[in-house]
């Protein structure tokens, strides 16, 4: 990958101090077209790891700031010095000006970090919207850090246990959450938000929230107009500097054909696109790719997954992850910005972001279901209702009253833990799971404690604004993202987000609720929009992206080798009882392929993590 890391505190310079800063370097630089560069200041270190045109890194005196990604200045000033001696020239002067304000003047999409040893002090910041990682911890009375927990691990005085709790978050959500990380004593920043070190002392801050607003304008179609408008200026932003010709990736998606339709606008030539398909039944969907292609007469370039790949895929993602990552959709990413790469693409365009901006994800509309039943009297709920309902004999033979008592069930559980329900692990206790001693330390509420933190976090009341906010972390930063930057770093291409824009972010917080969902149609207002621009299959077809049929292939061949493999050898580790390890693999042979591949496939990677970067012992 790419990012900064550093040190204040703890080491002066010398030769070992200087070695150091290069292997930090060097834990961060996975992939293709990666260079590194470091400066030094009394016993701080800072340096960069990444494209030579994203990063940058600068020393005045004991000052010494770096940014790896593409900042964007909104301040006259400040841009003005970035245009003429760089980014890290600008960070410099307006730390002199802001101080530890000065993440709120830094737009786009970069790490961020300036050291003032002369004072003993730090500022350590990612974008507001986590395109960015940022792992951290202390060492003595220093602060040490690094986008990735692996550069942070080779600092001498940062510990390297791996925390069980972790593990556990892990299960839970396919990835470890921020601000946790895989290790006891590291911690991950979480969108907009920075770190401050004084003398010794660590605060984080959140300097940027989403702005929701509930007052904003009704007229849909004045709206509409203007999201089309501030998408273009989004994406002109993202396209400022590219060098070679750029690409997109193309699901057939709203986002994707969106992003692809704005670029054919300002093509001299076809557009390239890349899709990766399955030869599943229920899984392809390059059919609706080719329509969007076809409509914007763009360059289409497929390329269909198989097993094999995948198996082939599985020991480069478990190598490239600084984290357990059980995200199966990083494998057709992974081949599809393999394919750009193979074409001539140094740089992707992604259409990530439209779902937690625009209401697009299935369960905002389930949601609103329970949440009707909500709305019917306590009396009547608790006094009628649920009593009949729940004491009819026949309740659990027939379906309509099975179905209704379940709608009434999971309707009484509060948010965000409805989200939930369904969970492999609900329900599961830390014994069934892990082995005495391990089980012991596990606080199975943590999971929904890091639901709930989120999700009440945003000032906005209103249960949309809620749930998309909570997905704008635990699905797009924390999973997403991590997916597509990744893997395009390890295919040897860089990649942008053009919907997850500034100006595009406060643009979609502007917009009323009820317009985003029409009663249970999600993204009406983006579809809306987008209509007379986007094909109308588009618009129409069922949300799906680049799910990969783990389920049924993880039952045969070489795919079934390796997972049986990589969970027999997390029985060395000492954390899991074999019982559960085992009965995970037979639920998935005898029951439902997809519903319990997910937890094969979950417990598959955290086994090859774990020998790929431990080891058992």
């Amino acid at each position: 990958m790419s990012g900064i890391c550093g040190w204040i505190g703890g080491l002066e310079r010398d030769a070992q101090s200087d070695r150091l800063v290069g292997t930090m370097c060097a834990a961060m630089k996975y992939g293709q077209n990666v260079t590194t560069a470091a400066q030094h200041a009394g016993g701080a270190a800072l340096g960069v790891a990444g494209d030579v045109g994203a990063m940058s890194i600068l020393a005045d005196g004991p000052l010494l700031a770096a940014s790896e990604g593409y900042p964007i200045w909104r301040d006259r000033e400040l841009a003005e010095v970035a245009r003429v001696h760089g980014h890290a020239a600008a960070l410099i002067r307006g730390y002199k000006r802001l101080g530890r304000d000065l993440p709120k003047a830094v737009h786009g999409h970069a790490v961020i970090a300036v050291i003032d040893a002369a004072n003993e002090r730090a500022l350590v910041a990612i974008d507001r919207l986590g395109t960015r990682t940022m792992c951290y911890a202390t060492g003595g009375r220093g602060l040490i850090f690094g986008s990735s927990a692996d550069a942070v691990r080779a600092h001498p005085q940062s510990a390297s246990e791996i925390d069980p709790q972790a593990i556990y978050s892990y299960l839970w959500f396919s990835k470890v959450p921020s601000p946790q990380t895989i290790y006891r004593d590291q911690r991950k920043l979480m969108p907009g938000q920075s770190i401050w070190f004084e003398r010794g002392q660590i605060e984080v801050d959140r300097y940027w929230a989403v702005p929701y607003a509930l007052d904003g304008s009704r007229d849909a179609a004045r709206l509409g107009v203007e999201m089309l408008t501030v998408a273009r200026r989004s994406l002109d932003r993202a396209l400022d500097g590219a060098a070679g010709q750029v690409g997109s990736f193309l699901s057939g998606g709203l986002d994707s054909s969106t992003v692809v339709g704005l670029m054919a606008e300002r093509a001299i030539g076809p557009t390239p696109a890349f899709t990766i398909g399955f030869d599943e039944p229920g899984y392809d969907e390059m059919e609706y790719a080719r329509i969007s292609a076809k409509h914007f007469g763009a360059a289409h370039y497929e390329y269909y997954v198989t097993p094999d790949d995948v198996a082939e895929a599985i020991p480069i993602i478990s190598a490239g992850y600084d984290e357990p990552f059980g995200n199966a959709s990083a494998v057709p990413v992974y081949y599809c910005a393999r394919l750009a790469q193979q074409n001539g693409i140094r740089l992707l365009m992604a259409g990530d972001g439209g779902d937690e901006l625009f209401g697009g994800n299935a369960r905002y509309a389930k949601q609103k279901i329970f949440e009707r039943y909500a709305m019917v009297p306590g009396w009547l709920r608790r006094g009628l209702i649920e009593p009949v309902v729940g004491n009819m004999p026949l309740r659990d033979a027939i379906m309509p009253l099975r179905k209704l008592w379940r709608y009434i069930e999971q309707a009484n559980i509060p948010l965000p833990f409805r989200m939930e329900a369904h969970n492999l692990y609900a329900g599961t206790s830390a014994t069934q799971i892990f082995l005495p001693d391990v089980a012991r330390t596990i606080d199975v509420g943590h999971p929904q404690a890091t639901l709930e933190e989120v999700y009440h976090r945003t000032p906005s009341q209103d249960i949309l604004h809620r749930m998309m906010h909570l997905d704008l972390q635990l699905i797009l930063a924390d999973d997403d993202l991590r997916k597509v930057r990744r893997m395009c770093e390890i295919a040897g291409v860089a990649v942008k987000f053009p919907l997850l824009d500034d100006e595009f972010v406060e643009f979609s917080a502007k917009v009323p609720p009820e317009l985003l969902i029409d009663g249970f149609k999600l993204r009406h207002f983006f579809k809306e929009a987008c209509r007379g621009f986007l094909p109308e299959a588009t618009l129409t077809k069922t949300k799906h992206g680049f799910g990969l049929p783990y389920g049924p292939w993880l039952r045969s061949g070489r795919l079934r080798a390796l997972a049986g493999d990589a969970i027999a050898s997390l029985k060395a580790y000492r954390l899991f009882e074999p019982a559960f390890l085992d009965e995970a693999l037979r639920k998935h042979e005898v029951g439902h392929a997809a519903y319990h591949g997910a937890m094969v496939w979950d417990l598959m990677m955290l086994g090859c993590w774990l020998n790929a970067h431990r080891g058992p012992g």
